[in-house]
């Protein structure tokens, strides 16, 4: 039975599940999503391994949608995006019995803002900045139960994508699946429709 819970952030805890279509939302970029990752895949993901600065990533974003908004500006409404998906309650009936991770293809600056913001604390977290790390590396996915000091066996991982579920599962983890940017995952162990319904489960 796992007594650690790994959480995705992105399209987990967060009701969006791709970073892109923020973007392109927040500076009216007229092309599709699909051409914004393309136009700035790239640089985020520079951003995201701690290759290039804030400053310079929200530069380039306003070069390739044309916005005429400032970088400080598109910084606070992106982070302004992202909304709580959970009842902080029923959240809390979970860390009575089980330790609480997120670990995610984020910012952790970011992260401490929204942690502020959620008025949410995690056992532990791990993210591609701090790490310099990003999915699918194996150290990735096992830097919780490293942090933690536990065996992997006692780790459950909730994430909406198939990638991950399926790497979480090659280390020994149980795996729980929520659909966002996979729809169907039939190798998790458990589905669930939402965060929520997990959740209450799990309380």
């Amino acid at each position: 039975m796992f007594r650690v819970i790994i959480f995705d952030f992105i399209g987990v805890f967060s009701e969006h599940n791709n970073i892109y279509s923020i973007f392109k939302k927040i500076t009216n970029f007229k092309g599709t999503t699909n051409s914004l990752k393309a136009y700035l895949e790239q640089d985020y993901n520079k951003l995201l391994m701690g290759k290039t600065t804030e400053l310079s990533f929200f530069q380039k974003l306003k070069e390739v949608t044309k916005s005429r908004k400032k970088e400080d500006s598109i910084k606070k409404e992106f982070l302004s995006s992202f909304k709580p998906q959970f009842d902080h309650e029923v959240f809390n009936k979970v860390r009575e019995n089980f330790k609480v991770a997120l670990c995610s293809d984020f910012v952790k600056d970011w992260w401490l803002y929204l942690e502020d913001k959620f008025k949410i604390k995690f056992d532990e977290t791990s993210f591609s900045s701090e790490l310099k790390l990003k999915k699918p590396a194996p150290d990735f996915y096992l830097s919780i139960p490293s942090k933690l000091r536990v065996s992997t066996l006692s780790c459950a991982y909730v994430s909406d994508e198939a990638s991950d579920i399926n790497a979480a599962k090659g280390f020994g983890m149980t795996t729980i699946f929520i659909p966002g940017k996979s729809k169907e995952v039939k190798e998790a162990d458990y589905t669930y429709n939402s965060l929520k319904e997990l959740l209450n489960v799990l309380s």
